[in-house]
């Protein structure tokens, strides 16, 4: 896309300056100049507006311009096109007093300032209008796709949040835990607040250090424990140094939703288990949920639960594009997430 851009402003520079060498060999022959003069106009003109206006664009992209507000921007174009223009009129000055031995006055020559100056200015709108109008469309089309993606997200959180099963699940277990062993009931109220407190905190971020997501997985497993009890086992293992690497909130919280909803749910093994692997290779953080469940016609996540897995894909591929991977199968019993990341 870059090298593009660069192809059409040194085609638009190269017929701009050109075509503006070209009308004033026609007016000048008109006014039956000689030809001396029509040459050295015509080569001031045209290389030399070529060289100003390429030196200044140089300069500007060196100036991160397109955050200034309306009235310095304004106010750089009006001093930037008024130094040019003087600039380009000396130049020309002192080469027009080394080819010619007639004595022109500087005043009367700086007269030509009022139509190198409109030269000037027309080439800044030009410039400055079209990255002004290119960076207000990007600035536009981000703003929408993370407004959406951050809505797509909030709907899945809140679905979490409001889920009634969940809700009614969890605070039955609880209460019955309370007669049994108070200690353990109190550490999981504490999980269940934590769990939505976590969701609401992070519902508007892109992303969250893995360390954090982690431990809200913990804290759902925990509660989902108290229901499942011996039927439900659960591992988590995770590459020393990666506590701090970035993923998009509930991420995995939601794949082992899916694990636990659409597999630990409906296998009527006497133990299940889920297992989390998180490692690094080479640049890639590689992510696995792995859990007891099949992928047959029956129980398929992509079709019963399609959302959370389409949710998934669709802020995989919003965060990091091409650099991220979504993949989901079975075998041998078990039903195998993983995900992907090149850092």
């Amino acid at each position: 896309m870059e090298g593009i851009k660069k192809k059409y402003f040194w085609l638009f520079q190269l017929s701009g300056w050109g075509l503006i060498g070209v009308l004033n060999l026609i007016v000048q022959n008109l006014n039956k100049v000689s030809s001396v003069l029509i040459t050295f106009n015509v080569l001031g003109l045209s290389i030399g507006g070529f060289l100003i206006s390429t030196c200044f664009r140089f300069y500007l992209k060196k100036r991160n311009w397109l955050i200034w507000n309306k009235r310095k921007l304004m106010l750089f174009i009006f001093i930037s096109v008024t130094t040019l223009s003087i600039i380009w009129l000396l130049l020309l000055y002192v080469v027009f007093g080394l080819l010619f031995s007639d004595d022109l006055p500087l005043v009367k020559f700086m007269t030509n300032i009022i139509p190198i100056g409109m030269m000037m200015m027309i080439w800044c709108l030009f410039y400055f209008g079209y990255h002004l109008i290119m960076h207000y469309h990007l600035s536009e089309v981000e703003k929408w796709k993370l407004k959406s993606e951050i809505q797509k997200a909030q709907l899945d959180i809140l679905k979490l949040q409001i889920n009634p099963h969940f809700l009614f699940n969890t605070l039955n277990n609880i209460r019955a835990l309370i007669l049994e062993d108070k200690n353990r009931a109190r550490q999981m109220i504490t999980n269940f607040s934590d769990l939505f407190r976590y969701s609401l905190q992070y519902t508007d971020k892109r992303e969250v250090f893995l360390s954090d997501e982690l431990d809200i997985v913990n804290q759902f497993l925990e509660l989902v424990k108290i229901q499942y009890e011996e039927k439900l086992e659960y591992k988590i293992t995770i590459e020393d140094g990666l506590e701090r690497e970035y993923i998009p909130p509930m991420l995995i919280q939601i794949l082992v939703e899916n694990a636990i909803k659409h597999g630990i749910a409906l296998s009527v093994k006497k133990e299940n288990c889920i297992f989390i692997d998180i490692r690094k290779s080479e640049n890639n953080l590689l992510i696995k949920i792995k859990n007891t469940g099949t992928l047959d016609d029956k129980n398929k996540l992509e079709t019963s639960h399609g959302l959370g897995l389409k949710n998934i894909k669709e802020r995989l591929q919003f965060l990091y594009g091409k650099d991220a991977i979504f993949n989901l199968k079975s075998e041998q019993g078990f039903v195998e997430a993983t995900i992907q990341i090149t850092k």
